[in-house]
């Protein structure tokens, strides 16, 4: 699969804007999580679109809070960091078309607060 970060075109220059923050701030704030992440967007990005559909249809079977990969509905999907830290957890916010992933808007999220509804409107600006 190709990844693209929002604004919705391949990032010519890998470490700007959303990129750069998901390849460093999210880093920052907590690299081990960070780590994870990162493998599975390196997994993504080696398999197609089937792979990732297989992965979202077994989350779906665990329990809301250990799910690795949640459906938000209407197409949007959300990778989630580890649960249960007390500093926060790195969430991706993203959809799916054809064989692209796009990663429509990230956090490392520390209270009640959520990037879901920013992550929807992104999603339907790209008509997705």
């Amino acid at each position: 699969m190709k990844i693209v970060y929002y604004p919705g075109r391949p990032d010519k220059k890998p470490y700007t804007g959303l990129a750069r923050f998901v390849q460093h701030g999210l880093y920052k704030k907590s690299p081990s999580q960070w780590e994870k992440m990162d493998t599975w967007m390196e997994e993504c990005r080696i398999y197609d679109s089937s792979y990732l559909r297989k992965m979202i249809r077994d989350e779906a079977g665990k329990p809301w809070e250990n799910r690795t990969i949640a459906s938000l509905k209407d197409g949007l999907y959300e990778y989630r960091g580890k649960r249960k830290s007390q500093q926060g957890t790195i969430r991706l916010y993203f959809c799916m078309d054809g064989e692209t992933l796009y990663v429509l808007c990230a956090e490392y999220k520390t209270g009640d607060t959520d990037m879901i509804e920013t992550a929807r409107e992104r999603k339907k600006e790209l008509q997705l």
